[in-house]
């Protein structure tokens, strides 16, 4: 029974992992299952997630699952103010979307160098259509994060294709949506931690939108931005970068 229990969970290591010597150490040490079960689970996980990739790696890779988050996030939230009349649909706007679609497409296939130029192209042109300047901060950081150079890392996680498309406000830091998906995605770090680096990296775009908000803003009210944008953005680095040492220290 345990061996075949074993081997079922083995599988959850990429076929280039020695899945038969595991099994061979497993059933000789003869230890309980219940101690084994979750450190065989969690290590199957983390094996699929890059687990031998370098530490510096696994900061690019977080850098341009940053840059997939702003674009979708930005194009995304621009396409529902269209759909609520805010905005008009223009042809200038619908280059912005095909050139971020270019764009998330190049970072999923690892693909830096086009990924920037279409990243950058929907920035100039958001800039130019100059009717969202919030989607334009987004294209902006994105650009820049691509600008970063480093071997090819394709970014293929479907839970940073998700995250940018729940319905919350990436500003507006108090709604209770944001905080259980943060919440979710720090524990997720245990698996991970490449997902909270990049949630972190890409609300930095929060302190760049934040500039808005300041004129005319009394010593509270900057105070409560300060605390709102660097306390959000700093939990989720420091806990990624934290463990993605740990997890390179042992």
């Amino acid at each position: 029974m345990s061996e075949r229990v074993y081997a079922a969970l083995l599988r959850l290591y990429p076929a280039g992992h020695p899945r038969d010597e595991m099994l061979d150490v497993l059933l000789t040490a003869g230890r309980p299952m219940g101690r084994e079960l979750p450190a065989l689970v969690l290590g199957g996980l983390r094996a699929r997630a890059g687990g031998d990739q370098p530490l510096r790696v696994r900061w690019l890779y977080a850098a341009r699952a940053a840059a997939l988050l702003l674009l979708i996030f930005s194009a995304v939230s621009t396409g529902r103010q269209v759909a609520s009349g805010w905005l008009p649909l223009s042809t200038a706007q619908t280059l912005v979307w095909a050139a971020v679609v270019l764009a998330a497409g190049a970072i999923v296939a690892g693909w830096r160098v086009p990924a920037a130029l279409s990243a950058f192209a929907a920035f100039v042109l958001a800039a130019a259509n100059g009717t969202d300047w919030r989607a334009v901060t987004g294209y902006s950081l994105a650009a820049v994060l691509l600008l970063l150079p480093g071997p090819r890392t394709p970014v293929r996680n479907p839970a940073l294709l998700a995250l940018p498309l729940l319905p919350i406000d990436a500003v507006a830091l108090g709604t209770p949506a944001l905080w259980w998906v943060g919440l979710a995605v720090l524990l997720w770090a245990a698996v991970d931690e490449r997902v909270a680096l990049a949630v972190g990296l890409a609300f930095c775009a929060a302190f760049l939108q934040a500039v808005a908000d300041l004129p005319g803003a009394d010593a509270r009210g900057v105070f409560l931005l300060a605390v709102t944008r660097v306390g959000f953005v700093a939990v989720f680095l420091v806990v990624g970068g934290l463990v993605a040492r740990r997890r390179f220290s042992v």
